[in-house]
């Protein structure tokens, strides 16, 4: 029986020797390639594994941001469905009272001025009816605005244009407006979009203005931890927030029963922004007036 000799230096140092020379010198050479190789394959796989990681991360986030968007436009065709069911029903069936009222007078004597009241009645019944199906129309091309081109828009020249045709709309209020845009004069969106969120606040900024004063309207722009600021302020009548905050963006909800309106524009300017990926808040005090201030992301500047 050949007794095992213990592993020790003198013992390995007594085996090297016998090695041919030339392992002796590739031997090690031939080890550090190997370890190489091995090392930077690993190292190119842990890369190739972040990278992976990194995709699934950015594709697993962009999945959840189109998520929401599907859920919010669910919930938003849902109110829309429910709210659009409601508004058109109601011109439909004055116009069929009306219309049965027309034929029952028509040919009395002395009903003329009766047939006139119901005319216009019926006038007044189409033109809400047109102004829903408007309203409805809005509605589904803000949804489609955002797939248009990115524009670099400078808000001088943009809230100009809106008040040129807003014109007769000031003059008949005496109203002035004021543009300060010198901090950020510039913002990176789909026009119609911000044209129709400035539009729908410089409007509702004339339209319920003040009984006792002009309106007074100031648009200002500003750079605010990170992101661009633009403000639309009046010294209208106010808001009650703590009657009409939650209800103030929803659809079809007229805060205001005395002027004529929709109620869709400040839900048109929130669904817009939450599509900019921004926000959109409000201050205000009842008598005194309002400010709203709506928030753009970085990249919009």
């Amino acid at each position: 029986v050949r007794k095992e000799q213990p592993i020790n230096s003198e013992n390995f140092l007594n085996v090297y020797r016998q090695f041919p020379l030339f392992l002796k010198f590739t031997g090690p050479v031939i080890l550090g390639v190997i370890g190489f190789l091995l090392a930077r394959t690993t190292t190119r796989m842990i890369r190739n594994h972040a990278r992976y990681t990194e995709s699934l991360r950015k594709y697993s986030q962009e999945l959840e941001h189109r998520n929401k968007d599907l859920r919010e436009l669910n919930e938003a065709l849902d109110g829309l469905v429910y709210t659009a069911s409601h508004d058109l029903k109601t011109p439909v069936v004055n116009f069929k009272s009306l219309i049965n009222m027309l034929r029952m007078v028509k040919d009395r004597p002395g009903s003329e001025a009766m047939v006139e009241d119901i005319i216009g009645k019926l006038d007044l019944s189409a033109d809400r009816f047109m102004n829903t199906i408007s309203d409805l129309l809005e509605i589904s091309r803000i949804e489609k605005s955002f797939e248009s081109e990115q524009e670099n828009i400078d808000l001088q020249d943009l809230v100009s244009e809106i008040l040129e045709s807003m014109e007769q709309q000031i003059e008949e209020k005496m109203g002035q407006v004021t543009i300060d845009a010198e901090k950020a004069p510039n913002l990176l969106m789909p026009r119609t979009s911000l044209q129709s969120v400035l539009q729908n606040l410089l409007s509702n900024a004339i339209k319920y203005s003040h009984p006792d004063r002009s309106p007074v309207v100031i648009v200002s722009s500003s750079i605010e931890e990170n992101q661009l600021v633009i403000r639309v302020t009046d010294n209208g009548q106010g808001i009650d927030l703590d009657l009409f905050g939650d209800k103030l963006f929803q659809m079809f909800t007229r805060l205001n029963k005395v002027n004529s309106g929709s109620g869709v524009g400040l839900y048109i300017v929130k669904r817009t922004m939450d599509k900019a990926g921004g926000s959109v808040s409000v201050d205000s005090v009842p008598g005194q007036g309002t400010t709203f201030k709506l928030c753009f992301p970085n990249k919009c500047i």
